[in-house]
């Protein structure tokens, strides 16, 4: 029983050691799989992830019309680093 139980905390431990330097394992953003990757796949990701959301339309009734402009024409826009700290 013992054996199991140190085999198992080395396998964790050594998983680990080897994603230390990424994101841990199973992790998504906006349904984007950013799990396991280093630092700059994930901000490369996320960085697309932040265009796209950007370009997204957003329509607004207006009392005397119907407009449409993207997120970024509002001002919105997502803070990639912020991401990437958080996904690290």
């Amino acid at each position: 029983m013992i054996v199991v139980i140190c085999g198992f905390l080395i396998a964790l431990f050594a998983d680990y050691a080897v994603h230390s330097e990424g994101s841990v394992r199973n992790v998504s953003v906006e349904g984007v799989a950013v799990g396991g990757l280093n630092e700059e796949d994930v901000r490369d990701r996320i960085q697309a992830i932040a265009e796209e959301f950007a370009n997204r339309k957003v329509h607004l009734l207006l009392p005397q019309e119907s407009i449409a402009v993207t997120a970024e024409e509002l001002g919105f826009r997502l803070d990639v680093e912020a991401g990437v700290a958080e996904v690290l």
